[in-house]
């Protein structure tokens, strides 16, 4: 009889852990409860403290705490944090709880924005319940860093830099590019265990998360525009236009103390600079400022009343892989100087949309928008003298 009604029990958590959250607001896996965590990081709310409720379904005990908490003297006190239930069956349940030093049930613990914790064992009355849960104001005891727990998937990781770099100055918010080689053990060491501790999670949380492998060749230009060429590396890209790098493996307490240099202004990535000889640059080489969104590019270019270029790139095409090394060069930025630059990638949809407007049906494309709203398209391949001829029917 005791084993049919585990079953039961234990059958009826998993149909919980399964569809999220219960009716009365309880998430019954801390995975879900991390990730609405990072979810709500993500708006300009105030953060709320985590709730955890350990329990054992086949102890008294247990089914006597879930009472408390559920009693009119408690639950007012409970309604505005993120709640979670674990049981005790699971040994990934019990490696999360041991990192706040919960070794049994029932208990309570309330995790704190900033990743500390206040953790109560054993049966609490209402009365007791309530002197913890107001009492349990952050910042409290320090959870043990040291336990195996599986790191939770919180950070949403876009593989494309174009499209990083597209959404984070949509939303105006700072970018984190993550350089690493999937054969680097510190490349892995930085992305599982490091980053994922709560106290450095919380400073990165609100940012745009950028994940760039050093195997796919093009990766390599995008964070060399930085100064970066080793992994692991991390970069941080400011909505004023400045970044901060950090390369290499570094501690916790390192990473934390990046995070927060990241708040003020960093360093500019090199720009042309014009003499008064021959238009040469005062010992800078000239590179594109590019844009990656066509709405914001267009803007721009609407708004100082310049002719806006955009570039049709795909990494899959060799002809574009060919277009975008010769934009890397001196010459290529050169020509385009005074011309808002604009690069869409061709495999985001909405990107070969705005090409089909112009007739563009596969890349490598080319389009010169006028201030008057006349354009010009080339597709394929491009020299420079055919791109100057190509920019000059705009004069």
């Amino acid at each position: 009889m005791r084993r049919l009604a585990s079953r039961v029990v234990l059958s009826a958590v998993v149909a919980g852990a399964t569809s999220g959250c219960a009716g009365a607001g309880w998430y019954y896996s801390y995975a879900e409860a991390e990730q609405a965590r990072q979810r709500e990081r993500q708006t300009d709310r105030p953060e709320r403290d985590l709730l955890l409720f350990y329990k054992d379904h086949l102890d008294a005990q247990s089914g006597q705490m879930q009472d408390v908490l559920a009693s009119p003297a408690v639950r007012p006190l409970i309604a505005d944090k993120i709640r979670c239930v674990l049981v005790t069956d699971f040994a990934l349940n019990q490696r999360y709880m041991a990192q706040y030093g919960v070794d049994s049930a029932p208990a309570l613990v309330v995790v704190h924005p900033d990743g500390t914790c206040h953790a109560r064992s054993g049966l609490l009355t209402a009365e007791q319940a309530r002197d913890f849960l107001s009492g349990a104001v952050g910042p409290g005891s320090t959870p043990k860093t040291t336990l195996q727990v599986l790191p939770v998937p919180d950070y949403h990781w876009h593989g494309s830099y174009e499209h990083a770099v597209a959404l984070a100055e949509r939303q105006n918010r700072p970018l984190l590019i993550l350089y690493k080689w999937w054969l680097s053990a510190d490349s892995t060491e930085l992305l599982r265990n490091r980053l994922s501790r709560p106290r450095v999670r919380r400073h990165f949380s609100k940012m745009v998360h950028c994940l760039l492998d050093w195997d796919y060749v093009p990766n390599r230009a995008h964070v060399g525009k930085y100064g970066v060429s080793k992994v692991p590396s991390l970069i941080v890209l400011r909505p004023d236009g400045t970044y901060h790098t950090l390369v290499g493996l570094p501690t916790v307490e390192r990473i934390v103390r990046f995070a927060v240099s990241t708040q003020t202004p960093g360093r500019t990535t090199p720009t042309r600079r014009r003499s008064t000889h021959e238009g040469r640059g005062l010992g800078i080489t000239p590179q594109i400022h590019w844009q990656y969104s066509y709405e914001r590019a267009s803007s721009v270019a609407q708004r100082k009343g310049h002719t806006l270029f955009v570039f049709y790139h795909s990494v899959f095409s060799d002809a574009s892989n060919r277009s975008a090394r010769m934009f890397d060069t001196p010459e290529g930025a050169a020509i385009l100087d005074g011309v808002i630059c604009c690069r869409l990638d061709w495999v985001v949809e909405k990107n070969r949309e705005i090409a089909a407007r112009f007739d563009l049906t596969e890349p490598p494309g080319f389009l010169v928008l006028r201030p008057d709203g006349s354009h010009d398209v080339r597709s394929g391949p491009i020299t420079f003298d055919e791109l100057s001829a190509l920019l000059k029917t705009t004069e």
